[in-house]
């Protein structure tokens, strides 16, 4: 065991639980080899992730404030609960992307306990969370996210997802966010400001259940530079706010409006 002395941020794994502690009574099975714990960078908890079947944040975690936390549970494949995730202190976070890929058996997630305010990056955030149903995200501060790619990404267990609380004046990028969650109902994207967007591509790509996309004022496609790629393929169920059917020979930006009805149409229902 490497001779430290002071709080340190460590971890214990024992019989498929890893515990996370940030306190100066490290045990003899303490693992300090985590990247990131000392530069505030990724969490490299890899070792432990297929064999992780439940994750404990301790009292004194909360005492810790790391700078990025991406792809903290990458992989953890057979990851069932999380527990006490209120300890995780987000405060200082810039970068969440990855942090729950993979995390196949998950299958509900309250993250109203995160402070997301510093946050730039949630790439690939929950991509093939396949197990999950429900998703608390109620408190997320997204002022200063630039880039969604992925966020979604083959969670085919989410049936309807409200975002409408996401401030999104910084985001550049939505390339494949809900792209292949194929059971996806409903999508509330009401507060969303996408003028600053240039990606668009695969964003709804093979969401083949989808029936409504709820958008606002401020969505529009004016800054994307990648709309020749497809944004609705496979989106059978998709219907306009005024009657607008889904047409498989029109899946760009050019449909991804507020449906005006015939001689305006779109994909898109304005919340009002």
């Amino acid at each position: 065991m490497p001779k430290y002395s002071g709080a340190k941020p460590y971890v214990v794994f024992n019989n498929g639980v890893l515990t996370f502690y940030y306190n100066d009574k490290y045990p003899q099975n303490a693992y300090f080899n985590v990247s990131g714990f000392e530069q505030d960078s990724v969490f490299a908890l890899n070792p432990f992730a297929v064999n992780v079947t439940k994750v404990v944040f301790d009292d004194s975690f909360k005492n810790y404030s790391p700078k990025i936390c991406s792809s903290c549970f990458e992989g953890f494949s057979n990851l069932t609960e999380i527990v006490n995730i209120k300890n995780f202190n987000t405060s200082s976070v810039t970068n969440m992307g990855g942090l729950f890929c993979g995390c196949y058996k998950l299958k509900s997630i309250d993250l109203s306990s995160f402070n997301t305010e510093n946050v730039e990056d949630m790439t690939s955030m929950f991509t093939s969370c396949g197990a999950l149903k429900s998703i608390n995200l109620s408190t997320f501060n997204t002022k200063k996210v630039n880039c969604m790619k992925h966020m979604f990404a083959n969670c085919v267990g989410l049936k309807n997802l409200d975002l409408s609380n996401f401030n999104t004046e910084s985001l550049e990028s939505l390339w494949g966010m809900f792209y292949g969650a194929n059971r996806l109902e409903t999508i509330d994207l009401s507060n969303f400001n996408t003028s600053k967007i240039e990606s668009f591509s695969n964003i709804f790509n093979n969401c083949s259940n989808l029936t409504k996309i709820y958008v606002g004022k401020d969505w529009t496609t004016k800054s994307a530079k990648n709309d020749e790629y497809s944004m609705f393929f496979d989106c059978p169920n998709l219907v306009g706010g005024k009657g607008t059917k889904f047409n498989p020979e029109k899946v760009t930006y050019e449909y991804a409006k507020i449906d005006g009805g015939e001689s305006a149409p779109g994909y898109f229902t304005e919340k009002k």
